[in-house]
């Protein structure tokens, strides 16, 4: 094996710990081909998919919590003008 790049070690450890669970209904995606790694069994499909969408909706809540916190809003007065024809329109 070659030296793996940083964001492919990352990565790597990522999947690795998404996939690893307590008490497993199946073998997940068989991350290394295995059906255990150190005593565990691997983590199934669907509940890798609801936890990977509970962090990305975690991440989402928390940009928004930070724009709301520290993002003010510029105020500044606004006008628009509005023809005569629209306010007093002629009736036939």
């Amino acid at each position: 094996m070659g030296r793996q790049a940083p964001h492919q070690k990352l990565l790597t450890g990522l999947s690795f710990f998404l996939e690893l669970a307590g008490l497993a209904s199946h073998k997940g995606t068989g991350f290394g081909n295995a059906e255990q790694v150190d005593g565990r069994k691997l983590m199934p499909t669907l509940f890798r998919f609801v936890v990977t969408l509970a962090i990305l909706a975690g991440i989402a809540y928390g940009t928004m919590f930070a724009l709301v916190m520290f993002v003010e809003p510029k105020k500044a007065e606004m006008s628009v003008r509005i023809p005569p024809e629209r306010l007093n329109p002629k009736k036939s």
